[in-house]
């Protein structure tokens, strides 16, 4: 058997067709790249960060995969589906060189880099994928079937993810002077908030009120990202404003 305490295991470029049923519970990175796997054991060490089977003629992989995985590398496969429900700690998934022509609903939040290269997907697919995430500042997408029109929105979205958090900043600020000003409180946006409309404030002088936290878990949750850009947009505008000179 393997050491229980083993952190870590490279066996890329051999001839295993299986790994034992029971890894060390203490694996931290496991790659096998570059074998002749048939499949993967249904229940992995549940603190593995990096999963690495590129490259090993799986066809399908565990539905429940650990959540605490932070780099899946499945390229070069025969996989033409993924699990429904990707760990959501996931940063990093290459699913490049596969047979997929959808990805799961619920990819996680906070996944960064995507590589689809070399599948079946089409420009409707992508498009509609990224519009909706926020998260993925890095994609390869080379190699399916997108037009040129798409692979201009594709990129858009990239960059637009890439400014993303200083959007959302922006875009807080924008909220709160609104909320400040009584332009946007509603009984339903001051409870989200937690404030109250205000009269309007003395000349050259804002209430010295710290942005609520809340602002940016609502914008995160509720904002399209096309709304998040015009918000993103205004508060330049509102900080030139003669009026805000001396208090913002």
């Amino acid at each position: 058997p393997l050491p229980s305490d083993l952190e870590a295991l490279y066996l890329s470029g051999n001839k295993l067709t299986a790994l034992p049923k029971h890894l060390p519970q203490n694996l931290r990175v496991l790659d096998v790249k570059r074998n002749k796997l048939t499949a993967l054991p249904e229940h992995l060490p549940q603190g593995l960060l990096e999963l690495h089977v590129a490259e090993t003629g799986l066809s399908a992989l565990p539905k429940n995969l650990p959540q605490s995985l932070q780099e899946l590398d499945v390229s070069c496969n025969k996989l033409s589906a993924l699990p429904e429900y990707l760990p959501q700690g996931l940063r990093k998934l290459d699913v490049g060189s596969n047979k997929l022509t959808a990805l799961p609903k619920n990819l996680p939040q906070n996944l960064e880099y995507l590589s689809v290269k070399h599948n079946g997907f089409d420009s409707k697919t992508l498009v509609a994928f990224m519009r909706s995430n926020t998260s993925i500042k890095n994609q390869i997408i080379h190699s399916n079937d997108i037009d040129d029109d798409s692979m201009e929105v594709l990129f858009a979205e990239q960059i637009n993810n890439r400014e993303h958090p200083a959007r959302l900043e922006k875009a807080a600020v924008t909220l709160d002077l609104l909320t400040r000003f009584g332009l946007a409180t509603s009984d339903q946006s001051g409870a989200l908030i937690k404030r109250t409309s205000t009269p309007t404030p003395a000349v050259n002088r804002l209430p010295g009120q710290p942005i609520p936290a809340e602002l940016h878990d609502v914008l995160a949750a509720n904002c399209p990202k096309d709304l998040l850009a015009v918000l993103a947009g205004m508060v330049d505008e509102v900080r030139n404003e003669p009026f805000l000179e001396n208090g913002f």
